[in-house]
């Protein structure tokens, strides 16, 4: 009866119960070919290559010859080779992207800059998380960086905000003071000397761990423990009071990064609007003008 439905199985292509009642019907006849037949034909179907073999090392000891067996026999042995390969393809990109992380890691530790998960869901965000690397001519760190304007829904990406750049120099050229170079600028009142920039204050819970850093970065898989503490401790943050951060136009990047109450939330996102618009003033209301400024050194 199961060697029966092992081919019925097989026939609909449900493998995995064909492979079940193959072995069901190999423990009462152990030799019986067609039930090693269609287990190894399952098996291989499924891409279990060990299992392939298996039923067909038992299959041609009853029949040698049997050319369904040894072309399965073949198959199974090179599916085997490309999981070996994969296997080591694997762990290699997995070295890569945790020799990345910690390079990241150090990088940051040295700078005293806190680092914690992405709150944002942009491809921007997540597809350059954990790549801050070192500019070769300068040994500087270059980031990436997210600034949002909010009041016409609109952002700009920099994919290399140098840590001693000052956010002037590239509000300076996004919008000269000469006129706007963005169309929906509907006012055209974005002009460098008129934008005030902010970031969220420790909007996330940093990285404490090794593996936290690990987990959000390389794509390791967080265990059950970490993921109750982590989630433990993004509840207690999440009943903290939101302060922002005014940064100085003068401010260099490394400044803020440093700031003790900043952490980068996968990567640095700024919030920029018009000092003195309406928009500002309700961006300010809203917030119950919760507000620490961030004074770049040497400018008033």
């Amino acid at each position: 009866m199961f060697n029966n439905r092992a081919a019925c199985h097989l026939a609909i292509k449900n493998f995995g119960s064909c492979r079940s009642d193959a072995a069901r019907a190999l423990k009462l006849e152990p030799s019986n070919i067609k039930a090693l037949f269609r287990g190894a034909k399952a098996s291989s179907m499924l891409k279990k290559p060990d299992d392939t073999l298996r039923y067909c090392k038992v299959g041609l000891k009853v029949d040698p010859t049997h050319k369904d067996l040894l072309s399965l026999q073949a198959t199974g042995l090179v599916q085997l080779e490309e999981q070996r390969v994969e296997a080591e393809l694997d762990a290699f990109q997995r070295q890569k992207r945790r020799a990345m992380t910690n390079k990241y890691k150090q990088l940051c530790n040295l700078r005293h800059v806190r680092v914690g998960p992405a709150v944002i869901s942009d491809r921007r965000v997540t597809d350059f998380e954990g790549k801050a690397d070192l500019n070769p001519d300068t040994g500087n760190l270059a980031w990436p960086v997210l600034f949002l304007y909010d009041e016409y829904g609109q952002s700009d990406f920099i994919q290399q905000f140098d840590e001693q750049d000052m956010f002037v120099e590239h509000l300076a050229n996004m919008f000269p003071e000469e006129g706007a170079l963005c169309m929906w600028d509907a006012r055209g009142d974005y002009k460098a000397s008129q934008l005030v920039v902010y970031a969220v204050a420790n909007v996330v819970v940093p990285f404490a761990t090794d593996d936290a850093w690990h987990v959000a970065l390389s794509g390791e898989v967080e265990t059950d423990v970490a993921e109750s503490l982590r989630l433990r401790e993004e509840e207690k943050h999440s009943y903290k009071h939101t302060w922002w951060l005014e940064v100085s136009a003068f401010c260099t990047l490394a400044t803020l990064l440093q700031h003790h109450q900043y952490v980068v939330p996968g990567i640095p996102v700024f919030n920029v609007m018009v000092r003195g618009t309406k928009h500002h003033t309700t961006f300010l209301a809203s917030i119950e003008h919760r507000v620490v400024q961030v004074q770049a050194p040497g400018f008033p």
